[in-house]
């Protein structure tokens, strides 16, 4: 709760995936940008600007890692990333692990993690079975 934004963007994107899960990450994200650590709004907080649940996957994949990460928090983002990865935008491939034969999101190494896009970093850690099973994963494969 009492990093400040600039402590949380040094933290490597899994370090960030676990911190957000560690606190009430949308309400720190407000307090340490509302002005007080002089951080600029979202993009999609200013006047006229695009809602997020119409970006693309190619202007989410243009945010900052802190950016991304609110993003996830603002929509729906399971359901967002299968509508613009869903063959719909022509643009992006499925998850990795959800092609035939290919390693399951558990069987992964820390190196697998780390060749993963942000993205699917993201969406990795909602693909195991319980809601526990990212953090278990990390604490068995971070370095």
């Amino acid at each position: 709760e009492d990093y400040t934004y600039r402590e949380f963007e040094q933290l490597t994107d899994a370090q960030q995936i676990a911190f957000q899960n560690e606190i009430d990450f949308e309400a720190w994200l407000e307090r340490v940008q509302g002005g007080n650590s002089g951080e600029e709004e979202m993009p999609w907080d200013k006047p006229g600007a695009k809602r997020p649940e119409d970006y693309t996957y190619r202007e989410f994949e243009q945010l900052t890692d802190a950016q991304q990460i609110a993003f996830q928090n603002e929509i729906d983002f399971e359901a967002w990333l299968e509508r613009v990865q869903g063959g719909n935008s022509g643009e992006e491939e499925e998850m990795p692990w959800d092609k035939p034969g290919a390693k399951r999101p558990e069987d992964y190494t820390w190196e697998d993690f780390e060749d993963l896009t942000m993205a699917q970093q993201i969406a990795f850690q909602s693909a195991f079975d319980d809601e526990d099973g990212f953090m278990d994963w990390l604490a068995a494969n971070e370095p």
